[in-house]
């Protein structure tokens, strides 16, 4: 099951950055990525794409940028680049995180203000909660699924607002709810214990149980997985028969 549980997690990691690897192969990332001996970004402004990160390496990836000069901007300074409105330093980077995890909050927020560097932040709106009672300490020998201890679950409002406020980090949308849906009668999987290495099962596609979405996405094991891609894909959506579905997760249950 452990060996099945990698399968998928590589899996789910290639069909969701399937367009990087094939800019990849076919060198269309800008220059600096393939040059070791570049001397100038030549106008380019690397964009790094990260979820939860480990504090220790973290931290001397941040160290580097600082030694070596580097400036970071951004969302709307990044546009302003883009359209022609605004000059950027020779060394300009931009530090992305997506969705939101609290690991955010206890790690990268803190560091990024030890060296006065900024990152811009892609919120996943409707799953955020209000507000959580508990405690974190950080562990930093320890990992589960990909996910640094106290990064499994997304930052709360408050702590939202503290970042923002702060400026040194930038939210922007990365859309409501990060839902998938099937879009092929292909059957790629099925539900297996410890299916999706991701928190908040946000790598298992949207179903209708008698016509009504199951937004939490929680589903039984043995259900089929379809070929599947996000909402804003702008694919046609699949809409899976229940019937064969209930029939695979009462042949599980039996």
């Amino acid at each position: 099951m452990i060996n099945r549980n990698i399968s998928q997690i590589i899996k789910n990691g290639y069909k969701k950055n399937y367009r990087e690897y094939f800019a990849l192969k076919n060198k269309l990332y800008p220059q600096f990525v393939f040059d070791s001996t570049l001397k100038t970004l030549r106008d380019e402004i690397p964009v790094f794409t990260l979820h939860s990160v480990n504090p220790k390496k973290f931290e001397e990836q941040l160290v580097f940028l600082s030694e070596n000069n580097y400036n970071t901007i951004n969302a709307d300074n990044l546009y302003e680049y883009l359209i022609g409105t605004r000059k950027i330093e020779e060394r300009t980077i931009v530090l992305t995180f997506d969705d939101g995890w609290k690991n955010l909050y206890t790690v990268v927020y803190p560091l990024l203000k030890k060296y006065a560097f900024k990152a811009v932040c892609f919120l996943i709106a409707n799953l955020i909660p209000e507000k959580e009672s508990e405690t974190f300490e950080i562990d930093t020998e320890k990992v589960n699924n990909n996910f640094y201890p106290d990064s499994n679950i997304l930052c709360n409002w408050d702590e939202i607002a503290e970042m923002e406020n702060s400026g040194v980090i930038d939210f922007q949308s990365h859309s409501m709810n990060h839902y998938l849906i099937s879009i092929s009668p292909v059957i790629k999987d099925f539900i297996f214990p410890n299916y999706d290495g991701y928190a908040l099962n946000l790598d298992i596609p949207l179903l209708q149980f008698d016509d009504k979405e199951n937004y939490s996405r929680s589903l039984a094991l043995g259900t089929p997985i379809y070929e599947n891609d996000s909402r804003f894909s702008g694919k046609k959506r699949f809409f899976d028969d229940e019937k064969l579905r209930d029939e695979c997760t009462d042949f599980v249950k039996n």
